[in-house]
């Protein structure tokens, strides 16, 4: 007999030391808990069959994988003395924590669950889970998992209907709100919640109703939650669980069966769409940043051609062309550096200024070229072809508005209206017969068809002896 328990205790001791050696094993392979933390939780499984066979459930421990997507059953033991939930052994299996929301919420706030009910997901069987932090200077490294077979004629799911105490409100309106509306009460136990709150709980992995839970037990975060109506704070909170972004308030009620309500909007999509928009806002940037610089590299590449011509004409065409690029580019620079899509107009027209006097420095030379008026925001389409019609109208100005003149000047201006805005470009030159054709129209034709196609304005000419005028408005 004394040869029979020494045999049963030495078995006994080397099925620890198995687990033990797995666990440890497991932990070092799959996480980034350090050696002390790994003895820790060795300890913890060295434990676990008798916690099991104590508690009458399957007994687990998981740890968070050195990724942090997933966690890995590290300790494992089923009970002797009632049957177990699984016919498989799963240490060493990774959980997705949507599928494990008891271990989740111990894993992040630290603290124990209480019997909530979930879908077993190896097996799919409904079971019942109560998990508890493990330690280590404060910090959980890993979770304790006790799981029991849910008893059907106990088991609830969640439906649709309403459970407010007759008292209040908020029964008459509370299930045509779209936030999940969680009532408690004097016990700090849920005594109501509406079909948001419902769907709400099932989406995060509760599947019996929360009415009746103790609040700790369905609060979202670590922070301490209020006892009495003279605790409650009028602060929003936000929080991210098992996938989902979820703000929420805390209000008193005057009841004598409630204490307050907390109201929860799941704002997950918005959040995702605001994530999804401020992608595709870096892309268009780094977009416009290349076209812009392509802009350039192709501006100076005719130009660097234009060397090599003899013919005037064609030097001529390359060299507008190269400009009208640039003219392009230069609405480009107050876009790519803001957030918002639209762009200041006088910024882009400084920007334009500064480029047209730097290619025709000679020419212009002893020309006063200034940009006045209004600021006026517009948008990036509309600044390419103000852009390209200001540019258009200058180069004429500069290359047939001062012949025979020591000296001019060019100014555009801007006039933000309440509706319109009137923008003109006007030399003091020599001025020209609007009706007949000179070298260069073929410039004014490109404007007046941007400013007819693209901003549906009107294109209008007064020119004299003492200088030309050339305006239009359109509409942002």
């Amino acid at each position: 007999m004394l040869q029979w328990k020494r045999s049963h205790l030495e078995l006994l001791k080397d099925m620890i030391n198995d687990m033990t050696d797995i666990t440890k094993n497991l932990c070092k392979k799959y996480t980034d808990l350090s050696d002390d933390e790994i003895n820790c939780v060795a300890e913890h499984a060295g434990r676990l069959q008798s916690l099991a066979d104590a508690a009458q459930a399957d007994a687990f421990i998981d740890c968070r994988t050195s990724t942090g997507k997933t966690a890995i059953v590290v300790g494992e033991a089923k009970p002797k003395t009632v049957p177990s939930n699984y016919t498989v052994n799963i240490i060493g299996m990774l959980m997705n924590w949507c599928d494990e929301p008891a271990m989740d919420r111990t894993f992040r706030l630290g603290i124990p669950t209480s019997e909530m009910r979930v879908i077993n997901a190896v097996e799919n069987r409904k079971v019942v889970q109560t998990t508890e932090p493990i330690f280590f200077d404060g910090r959980v490294v890993a979770v304790l998992i006790y799981e029991k077979k849910a008893e059907e004629k106990n088991f609830s799911s969640i439906d649709n209907k309403t459970s407010y105490p007759n008292p209040c409100d908020i029964n008459y309106f509370g299930d045509y709100l779209d936030e999940a509306v969680v009532l408690i009460g004097q016990d700090l136990r849920v005594a109501g919640r509406n079909r948001a709150a419902a769907a709400l709980y099932s989406e995060l992995g509760y599947i019996d109703d929360i009415t009746g839970m103790e609040m700790s037990n369905i609060q979202f975060d670590s922070r301490r939650y209020p006892e009495s109506i003279e605790d409650i704070s009028p602060e929003t909170h936000s929080v991210s669980v098992s996938g989902h972004r979820l703000i929420y308030k805390i209000i008193p009620i005057k009841d004598n069966q409630i204490i307050y309500a907390i109201i929860i909007r799941d704002v997950t999509e918005l959040s995702e769409i605001k994530k999804q928009s401020l992608i595709k806002d870096v892309a268009l940037r780094e977009l416009r940043h290349r076209i812009n610089n392509s802009l350039h590299m192709f501006a100076d590449t005719m130009r660097y051609q234009e060397k090599f011509m003899e013919e005037v004409k064609a030097k001529e065409t390359i060299l507008n062309t190269a400009g009208r690029l640039e003219a392009l580019a230069s609405s480009l620079e107050e876009i790519i550096h803001v957030s918002c899509e639209t762009v200041s107009l006088k910024f882009a027209l400084e920007r334009l200024k500064l480029i047209i006097t730097q290619n025709s420095f000679e020419k212009i030379s002893n020309i006063d070229f200034k940009v006045c008026g209004d600021d006026v925001e517009v948008s990036a389409g509309t600044a390419s072809s103000v852009a390209l019609v200001v540019y258009e109208l200058v180069q004429n100005a500069i290359n047939h508005a001062f012949s025979g003149k020591e000296k001019g000047t060019i100014t555009v201006s801007i006039k933000n209206d309440y509706l319109f805005t009137a923008l003109s470009v006007e030399d003091d030159g020599c001025g020209f017969d609007k009706n007949s054709r000179r070298d260069g129209a073929m410039g004014l034709d490109l404007v007046d068809t941007i400013v007819r196609e693209k901003l549906s304005g009107k294109l209008d000419i007064v020119s004299g002896e003492k200088g030309t005028k050339v305006f239009f408005d359109f509409y942002e």
